[in-house]
């Protein structure tokens, strides 16, 4: 989907993402993924992803809480707050509190950019990759904890930050993907001419490594400035 990156009135260069979100396993996907524009600054992007925990009570609904949590709390801010560690760190913190309500735990990481600059930050084992200037691949949520979880009160989330430019990509991802399309191939998806089908390409390489299921809930957002 083409979106066009618009500063003072003047487009930018075109944004692209790609969203893909499926069960696997279970009947009941728990992952939730959210992308949408600050309602009040069309040039600034908020994106989430979540992954909860199976196996225990209310892992979807911790999952679902934590990105509408975080985008209805950073709406209500300016967009240029976003930009600062000590606003993000108090949104994360309103985050681990309302989804410890669910009784749920979930991981977590939300992003906030614009056409130059990204923040986010990580809780859990989802991971966001980059590509750099040189069209290599780096993890920017390398440095988060997996535990304590988000939904216990007491989670710890590492802030990242990022400068951005034109024709960088992002990649969002459950471990769903990563663990099982395996690092290589995320790799070489990110990288990929063919940008616009990184989840039939991950979701095709999944299969080839581990049957004629997924193993586990599938989701990713893939961004292309």
């Amino acid at each position: 989907m083409d979106l066009p990156k618009v500063v003072n009135g003047m487009n930018i260069w075109p944004m692209r993402h790609h969203t893909h979100t499926e069960a696997g396993g279970d009947e009941e996907n728990e992952d939730f993924l959210l992308m949408r524009p600050h309602p009040q600054d069309n040039s600034v992007w908020i994106a989430c992803i979540a992954d909860g925990q199976g196996g225990r009570f209310n892992g979807a609904v911790a999952a679902q809480t934590a990105c509408t949590s975080y985008y209805e709390q950073a709406a209500r801010l300016s967009s240029r707050d976003l930009f600062h560690e000590k606003t993000q760190q108090d949104l994360f913190h309103q985050v681990d509190q309302a989804v410890a309500l669910t009784e749920g735990f979930t991981t977590f990481i939300a992003v906030v950019f614009d056409h130059s600059s990204l923040i986010g930050g990580s809780s859990g084992d989802s991971k966001v990759y980059a590509t750099t200037r040189l069209g290599s691949m780096e993890e920017l949520t390398i440095q988060q904890r997996k535990n304590p979880p988000v939904g216990s009160a007491e989670a710890v989330f590492e802030i990242f930050t990022r400068p951005l430019f034109p024709k960088l990509r992002l990649l969002m991802v459950t471990d769903g993907v990563w663990k099982y399309a395996g690092h290589e191939n995320v790799k070489n998806a990110l990288e990929a001419d063919a940008f616009s089908e990184v989840a039939s390409v991950l979701r095709a390489a999944t299969l080839t490594r581990c049957g004629t299921t997924l193993p586990d809930d599938f989701s990713l957002i893939g961004i292309e400035l």
